[in-house]
């Protein structure tokens, strides 16, 4: 059932056909990501209504940085959690102290040790979608270390009533803590100085959500290394991702990274190049 619920979409491009657009189109820069090391990820944030040339959710967005000279100093750290390998997020912002957490999928003591461990003040759990592989250790998490649960409204009947199947498979599991702060996208929220941009990506799920921080995005099941999110689960649509991918995600600079919710990170720029799934959107 694993394999069944949250396996990214198969490459329909042979092996030879990856291998020539891998030679044809090289990622702008390394995004690799090693397991429980902290990377430091310092970046100066563009007037965002040039990166995005008014397009995707910031058209009606007034919250973004007014200033190129706004500096942002992020440290991330990826811990691999649970049987489907959820790749769960910590987000430092390193000035004040305060973090987010993006999809603790299972493990959350575990998660609320590496965050003590960087003498860190939990403010946000972040989930990009309400499947158990990404809440399942949300509860341990807040428990232990607070924060306030952020989840996509689309999703909510997901959180308080998560489906049973899903849920057994995840060591652990307990249902997620009482929603928070609810997001539509078009929100911001702030850990420090950084600011945190919750971006509308239903189709995945009806709730889908992406995090922007700096040059980060963290982008859930919605977008992987050279694949989509499923959409053939309850509330999947492809269409709908596909737009949102379009629209929300590839509107995004090239050089920007890619935080998936599982296997390895990639950059806008790699996976608009190269990705099979968004060849011609």
């Amino acid at each position: 059932m694993a394999n069944i619920v949250e396996r990214p979409l198969r490459n329909p491009l042979s092996r030879r056909e990856r291998a020539r657009v891998r030679e044809k189109v090289r990622p702008e820069n390394d995004a690799d990501i090693r397991v429980s090391r902290f990377h430091k990820n310092v970046r100066w944030i563009h007037h965002l209504s040039t990166i995005y040339g008014g397009r995707g959710f910031l058209r009606s967005h007034r919250n973004y940085p007014r200033s190129t000279q706004d500096r942002i100093d992020l440290r991330i750290e990826t811990l691999i959690v649970g049987p489907l390998q959820t790749n769960a997020y910590i987000i430092l912002d390193e000035a004040s102290g305060e973090a987010a957490v993006v999809d603790p999928g299972a493990a959350g003591l575990r998660i609320s040790d590496a965050i003590e461990a960087a003498g860190a003040t939990l403010k946000f759990i972040l989930t990009t979608h309400g499947h158990a592989d990404h809440t399942g250790g949300a509860f341990d998490l807040q428990r232990k270390a607070g924060g306030e649960y952020v989840v996509g409204e689309g999703d909510r009947s997901q959180i308080e009533s998560p489906p049973s199947s899903l849920a057994a498979m995840i060591p652990g599991f307990a249902n997620p803590p009482a929603i928070d702060r609810p997001v539509t996208g078009g929100e911001h929220l702030e850990i420090g100085d950084t600011r945190i941009f919750v971006i509308a990506t239903p189709g995945h799920t009806p709730g889908s959500v992406c995090y922007l921080a700096g040059q980060a995005i963290f982008t859930g099941d919605t977008l992987f290394q050279n694949s989509i999110g499923r959409y053939d689960l309850p509330g999947g649509d492809g269409d709908q991702e596909l737009q949102s991918i379009r629209d929300n995600l590839l509107t995004l600079p090239n050089q920007m990274i890619v935080y998936p919710g599982h296997g390895p990170s990639s950059t806008i720029g790699e996976e608009r190049a190269n990705n099979p799934f968004l060849q011609g959107v």
